[in-house]
């Protein structure tokens, strides 16, 4: 039984298309260290942050994992970024990502469902802290597109293979803290996964999703 993790963080975006992502690189490098403390190994652990967090190298590294992992395993995926809705699709971006063109720029989530669906392994578990406050593009359902999570819950609400964690729902928006220098939803995440939650986000030492 292994572990494998791909912990993605977009703070900048190489054409200032999107706005700034605060902290969002420091929330996925301290992800990867939290799995390691609970016995990751490295060698099954990949951290994208910077440049190296583009559409090409994520996609990569998914089917890699994908492929890979077994029955058995388990692999978890963290996102940091900005997360839009576009054309009734919900997208991520990257560090390479332009809003002129968020469907060859940016990844559906339909599209990482899709290859992950098709991997041996059948525990996989996906983390989404995404930021949307400030965008403005045409083609969308709304002057500023969100990351639609009722419709992504309704689309894969018979999938067995998976849970998803997303920071915000359809009509809220995900915001950093200064305080923190985190994701206010991943200063918590991080919290849970140090063990250093508040008592009542456990029961009987297990953290449930719904309490997550």
């Amino acid at each position: 039984e292994k572990i494998y993790l791909i912990s993605i963080g977009v703070e900048e975006y190489y054409n200032h298309s999107f706005d700034k992502v605060s902290y969002a690189e420091a929330d996925a490098k301290e992800i990867a260290d939290a799995f390691r403390q609970l016995g990751l190994l490295a060698s099954h652990s990949k951290t994208l942050v910077g440049g190296m967090a583009v559409k090409g190298v994520v996609l990569q590294e998914i089917n890699y994992v994908a492929n890979f992992a077994n029955m058995g395993d388990h692999i978890y995926i963290y996102y940091a970024g900005h997360g839009l809705s576009y054309n009734s699709q919900n997208f991520i971006t990257f560090y390479d990502s332009s809003k002129d063109s968020p469907e060859t720029t940016c990844l559906k989530i339909n599209d990482i469902l899709s290859i992950l669906e098709r991997s041996s392994c059948k525990q996989i578990v996906l983390f989404l802290d995404c930021c949307h406050a400030g965008l403005s593009m045409s083609g969308v359902r709304d002057s500023i597109p969100v990351f639609d999570t009722s419709s992504l819950i309704y689309e894969h609400r018979s999938d067995t293979f998976l849970i998803g964690f997303a920071a915000c729902g359809s009509k809220e928006t995900s915001s950093h803290s200064n305080k923190y220098k985190h994701g206010i939803w991943t200063h918590h995440l991080l919290e849970v996964l140090n063990g250093t939650a508040d008592s009542e986000v456990y029961t009987n030492g297990v953290v449930t999703s719904s309490a997550l």
